[in-house]
């Protein structure tokens, strides 16, 4: 008797572990794998929706720059065409631009409500850059500052050669203008 129960307690064991290693994990794997799917899809749709809309304005707005550089002088062209993007796009705080010939633009809508521009030439200022502040009141300010910096040598800036557009690459809280001039 005692045999008995003994083989039948093996059975049962047995076709217990069969059970679960044959059919429970791989039940629980594939039902891990489906929640992280799912996950992902919903962090890219919520990404998609947060960037498309800024990269298709971008995208219009370096059209609407029809291959001529913004003025170095005077930051209106280029806010005019940027400022309504950061306005509209709250997950976006710059937008930055280069040539390849040391050329750069930033404005940057600061967390006080004012609005700063930074103009570079290096060619022309080496490490001298134009920074210019408009106040929330409307009242300008500009100064000249020294800075180690080159737009072409920017993270930004580099990937332009041999880029692959994805629609989202290398975007952060910054829009990238990409211009060759």
């Amino acid at each position: 008797m005692t045999l008995v129960i003994g083989l039948v307690t093996a059975t049962t064991f047995i076709v217990a572990a069969c059970f679960v290693a044959f059919s429970l994990f791989p039940m629980a794997r594939q039902i891990a794998q489906d929640h992280f799917d799912h996950a992902r899809i919903r962090v890219e749709s919520d990404l998609n929706a947060a960037f498309e809309p800024p990269v298709a304005l971008l995208e219009m707005s370096q059209l609407w720059l029809a291959g001529e550089a913004p003025d170095l002088a005077s930051p209106v062209a280029f806010n005019r065409l940027f400022q309504p993007v950061l306005e509209k796009s709250p997950q976006i705080t710059s937008v930055v631009a280069g040539t390849s010939t040391g050329q750069g633009w930033l404005l940057l809508q600061q967390t006080d409500g004012t609005w700063r521009n930074r103009m570079t030439d290096v060619p022309r200022w080496g490490h001298r850059h134009l920074l210019i502040d408009r106040r929330a009141d409307g009242s300008l300010s500009r100064e000249w500052r020294e800075q180690d910096y080159d737009p072409r040598r920017r993270p930004w800036f580099q990937p332009r050669r041999g880029w692959r557009h994805d629609g989202a690459h290398g975007l952060d809280r910054t829009l990238r203008v990409l211009h060759d001039g």
